[in-house]
């Protein structure tokens, strides 16, 4: 990741750092390939390892893409992490796990208030190209389509559970993002657009309102 890039990590997360709240992220290491996680809690499950990292890096380490930044290499101990959207673009799966996992221990008695899921954009639905750079820009679009698991979720036993008591959302802007490509970093306001579109229809509208509620008061679903 570029120094730029680092330096505006370290200043949000100097800002906008609230330690009220455990944080779990996905990277996918740079060794094996293999989906793992950055937490900002420390696991005492026996199936998973505790890494010893700064918010940044976390933060650096889940958004390094490849052909756009190199692997994120942690300062303590060498660890090297490519972005968990390689692996696990939508997550869900694995917040769901890690909450069940946890709660063996952290939460015993209590259930799952609410599970938000946003997606980054709906992917459109195009050819493979023949050439090796539009080659790489459909297979890292594919990778970064997040719907299908989505799908997948809600039709599961558990989706199916928290959606049928209100509480699972979704929220994935469905046209205008799929038009921008990943290094488009001069393209927030036509993001805030298509967005803010999107949030201005009444059903989205209700929804948001329903979730914000149930997350100010997440006991009240129980």
């Amino acid at each position: 990741m570029s120094v730029k890039c680092e330096s505006l990590l370290r200043a949000m997360v100097a800002t906008h750092t609230d330690r009220e709240f455990d944080r779990m992220l996905c990277v996918t290491r740079g060794t094996s390939s293999q989906r793992n996680f950055l937490r900002s809690y420390k696991t005492q499950h026996r199936t998973q390892e505790n890494y010893d990292c700064a918010i940044w890096e976390a933060a650096s380490a889940t958004a390094a893409a490849p052909f756009f930044f190199k692997k994120v290499k942690l300062l303590t101990s060498g660890e090297e992490f490519w972005d968990g959207g390689l692996r696990r673009n939508n997550p869900v799966n694995e917040a769901v796990t890690e909450v069940a996992r946890e709660g063996e221990k952290a939460w015993s008695g209590r259930t799952l208030g609410c599970l938000v899921s946003i997606g980054t954009g709906c992917v459109d639905s195009a050819k493979v190209s023949s050439s090796l750079s539009g080659l790489a820009k459909s297979v890292l679009k594919m990778l970064s389509d997040s719907e299908d698991t989505a799908r997948a979720f809600r039709e599961s036993q558990t989706g199916q559970l928290l959606a049928s008591e209100d509480r699972y959302y979704r929220f994935n802007v469905p046209q205008g993002l799929q038009s921008l490509d990943m290094d488009e970093c001069r393209a927030t306001e036509k993001m805030k657009d298509f967005t803010t579109a999107y949030m201005d229809h009444p059903e989205i509208g209700n929804q948001v309102e329903k979730c914000a509620r149930l997350l100010f008061d997440p006991d009240r679903s129980s």
